[in-house]
């Protein structure tokens, strides 16, 4: 078909296309999708990204952003290595921020970490234990201390 892109003008991004189309576009700039074999997304076009929890043991940045919701903010963050989805980054209230991870594990999420107060800070932690992809047990999360 064709390589997805996305267009940013005056730091939002605004529509998702073919790349083809980009050649029309006047005074933006272009981005492709990055699909994981590509290196991180580059901060000094989007901004500070966000960071899974450490306990992920993803130590890379995102490879791929979205726009779910097309409300011109990005609210989904991928991490991928090898075409393959590691973990998900989610801003589920559409406030502009990450309060959502899933670590990805053969396609199925077995772990979701939750920022449940909206205090800016990870605290809860659902678990898939038997990787059926219920997420049966919950509990408080706490970073682990920094090295």
């Amino acid at each position: 078909m064709g390589t997805k892109g996305h267009v940013r003008c005056a730091g939002i991004v605004r529509v998702t296309f073919l790349v083809g189309l980009a050649a029309t576009l006047v005074g933006c700039q272009f981005g492709v999708v990055n699909q994981g074999t590509q290196p991180p997304v580059d901060e000094d076009i989007y901004g500070p990204l966000p960071a899974p929890p450490p306990d992920y043991g993803l130590d890379r940045k995102p490879t791929k952003l979205a726009d779910v919701n097309h409300d011109g903010r990005m609210d989904r963050v991928y991490y991928t290595s090898d075409g393959r989805a590691l973990a998900h980054g989610i801003d589920s209230d559409g406030d502009g921020k990450i309060d959502v991870y899933q670590r990805v594990e053969n396609g199925v999420v077995i772990e979701e970490t939750r920022d449940k107060n909206r205090d800016g800070s990870l605290d809860e932690r659902a678990t898939d234990k038997d990787k059926d992809g219920t997420l049966e047990t919950v509990t408080p999360y706490t970073p682990p201390p920094k090295q």
